[in-house]
């Protein structure tokens, strides 16, 4: 299962479940989201315990995500099925399990095959990329052993981000704390990390008195930071960057990477 970013690169693979009844499922305490697995790089030099297995798709991905809540390395990884756990060792899912993102609650949406509406904490940086606010997770499961085991390589995740109208808020916002030489206003609004593309060109912006007007949102390939945002995010960042055109003392593209319910800038360029 994957989720957009670089590091353990998010498409994410997320699990989560509760309760075997049909009812919608509610918040839980913040398990993680373990990674793809039977990758190249991974071989297997311990035995696990053996497979175990679900009476059911949603009992599979019930008992799979009670183990991540419970930061259980055996219960899930005798949940994967055979093909997995064969191609990675215990120790190694388990370094997996400890270094992934968490999420914060979910509800079944649907039992087979399961899916789930998932809020995740979210993340932008440059280890983790981008990790949505909320996404559907479309679980992979097989029959086999009896019952039924989990499929992380076939699981998917589909993120929710913000409207596009907030990032251009967003944007205008951060644009205009530069020019009122706000760097409180300034840092609230931008990632954590180093601003890319060209971020000396928003120092003309302090104390200029003209008027900044946000005119229009594109994708990442309509600005110069592009290639800065890929290398710092991954080829991931095609997808969730919105970049704002910004009419001003000069006319700007502003990049922006979704956050939770918001958005924060990455990179500005002059266009």
């Amino acid at each position: 299962m994957r989720l957009t970013s670089r590091g353990a690169s998010v498409l994410l693979v997320v699990l989560m479940t509760a309760g075997c009844s049909k009812q919608p499922s509610t918040a839980h305490s913040v398990p993680t989201i373990p990674a793809p697995v039977g990758t190249n790089s991974l071989t297997k030099t311990d035995s696990g315990p053996p497979g175990s297995t679900g009476a059911t798709p949603r009992a599979a991905v019930e008992l799979f995500v009670t183990g991540l809540m419970n930061g259980d390395a055996n219960a899930t990884y005798s949940l994967l099925v055979d093909k997995e756990r064969t191609a990675t060792s215990l120790g190694s899912w388990s370094e997996t399990m400890a270094g992934l993102p968490t999420y914060r609650a979910f509800t079944v949406i649907k039992d087979d095959p399961v899916d789930l509406d998932a809020t995740f904490s979210p993340r932008v940086d440059e280890d983790a990329g981008v990790v949505p606010g909320k996404a559907v997770v479309h679980f992979a499961t097989t029959s086999e052993g009896g019952g039924w085991r989990v499929s992380l390589a076939k699981t998917t995740i589909e993120p929710r981000y913000p409207t596009d109208d907030r990032a251009a808020t967003v944007a205008l916002d951060w644009v205009k704390a530069n020019q009122s030489c706000d760097s409180g206003a300034v840092k609230s609004l931008q990632y954590q990390g180093s601003l890319l593309g060209q971020p000396s060109v928003v120092g003309d912006l302090c104390h200029w008195n003209g008027t900044l007007v946000a005119n229009g949102t594109s994708g990442l390939n309509t600005t110069p930071s592009a290639t800065a945002v890929r290398n710092a995010f991954g080829p991931g960042a095609d997808e969730w960057a919105k970049v704002i055109h910004i009419d001003g003392p000069q006319p700007l593209d502003v990049v922006t990477a979704p956050l939770g319910d918001s958005w924060v800038v990455v990179a500005v360029s002059r266009r």
